[in-house]
């Protein structure tokens, strides 16, 4: 007798093949769209290319998908569409980010729009949102599935999960490394809001990996989760910058000084966390393997420090680089300038000290080097004037 085939396999496999064909075209399409933006950003101007297929009747067809995959969720209970639902959630927030074009017309000519700021914030919305309830779906008591056995609850209730959450994260990381890189101004607005939104963006996607992590440990999440949270106390130093003055050349030194202190911060903080949880012997409540959040407390202790040295080498010859006029030379940015390398300094030195770890004592080093050269490259024009 040949196998008899039932008319519910032929329709999931239908409806799997048309879903997945209908994915692969609006994912190209998106990331050729992607693309366009980052080339538009790169250039500083609106670049008119040939016309790819993205429009607002790509919405309808992310709609309609992200429909069905409700639908089979529903009727089949299948846990991979779980999955498979959040992504199209992420492209269907993208698209509809992306409508707008990233550069606007204003009285003054080009300004970049809100466009990537609301996909930063809404991509952050929906990693929160989908850990929250994945969270509640894994806390669920035992079930039925679609053949009305009962199954247990299962350490990964949805399969690929987690890497999803990190690729997501790692797309808000970018966009808030961009924002706060590359201040963006709304037009009417005050500077602050961006700033804000690109803390609490990354704050968000810290706390989705945190939550993921607590379960089961996966060092990605944690290194994505503690990467999200120094990126955050970033943003949040940046909110103390008043908008003026305007000139980039003038800003950006005081805008790296409030990172560097924000940074300065979260590098502290990763090496207190570290002595605790190394003094409690692992035991990190809330959290699978605690153990090994102190190996992850001490590399981001370094990198957080590593980051702040990097701007604040920039910081230190931003006066010296050809196409600077502003001599970023008066009484207040020296104050502040060296205020806070001292603080990086100091943090470095006591967390080298506490630690006992080699690339923290060289990253020590390195900061005295910086504070002295942000010192020296801001004298040489008064030593020059002497003679």
């Amino acid at each position: 007798m040949p196998p008899v085939v039932s008319a519910a396999a032929v329709a999931r496999d239908c409806a799997l093949m048309f879903g997945a064909v209908t994915a692969v075209i609006q994912i190209t399409v998106l990331v050729t769209r992607i693309i366009y933006v980052g080339v538009d950003l790169l250039h500083g101007f609106a670049f008119r290319g040939t016309d790819y297929g993205f429009g607002a009747a790509g919405l309808w067809n992310l709609i309609l998908l992200f429909a069905a995959g409700a639908v089979g969720v529903c009727s089949t209970w299948d846990r991979r569409l779980w999955t498979c639902l959040f992504w199209c959630a992420a492209a269907l927030l993208l698209w509809m980010s992306l409508l707008s074009p990233p550069y606007e017309a204003t009285a003054r000519g080009l300004q970049r729009s809100g466009a990537t700021v609301v996909a930063m914030v809404s991509l952050a919305g929906l990693l929160a949102a989908a850990t929250l309830l994945r969270r509640q779906f894994a806390e669920r008591p035992d079930g039925a599935d679609n053949a009305g056995e009962t199954v247990r609850p299962s350490a990964e209730p949805w399969p690929g999960f987690r890497a999803s959450v990190a690729a997501v994260a790692l797309s808000v990381g970018l966009l808030v490394t961009y924002h706060l890189a590359s201040p963006t101004t709304l037009s009417r607005s005050d500077d602050r809001i961006v700033a804000l939104a690109t803390a609490v963006s990354a704050g968000l996607a810290g706390f989705s990996c945190f939550l993921l992590a607590s379960r089961t440990y996966r060092g990605y999440l944690i290194d994505a989760g503690m990467g999200m949270s120094s990126l955050c106390l970033a943003a949040l130093a940046t909110l103390a910058v008043p908008n003026h003055p305007r000139d980039l050349g003038e800003r950006y030194p005081i805008l790296l000084n409030a990172m560097i202190v924000g940074l300065t911060i979260a590098s502290g903080g990763w090496t207190r966390l570290a002595i605790v949880w190394k003094a409690s012997e692992g035991r990190v409540r809330g959290f699978a393997a605690g153990a090994r959040l102190v190996f992850h407390a001490k590399r981001f202790a370094f990198l957080s420090g590593a980051l702040a040295l990097v701007l604040a080498a920039l910081m230190a010859v931003w006066p010296r680089l050809p196409f600077i006029a502003a001599a970023d030379d008066s009484f207040g940015r020296m104050a502040g300038g060296l205020a806070a390398n001292l603080a990086l300094l100091l943090v470095l030195l006591a967390s080298a000290r506490r630690l006992h770890w080699m690339p923290l004592q060289m990253a020590a080093i390195m900061a005295v080097v910086s504070t002295a050269g942000f010192v020296m490259v801001r004298l040489i024009p008064f030593l020059r004037s002497t003679h």
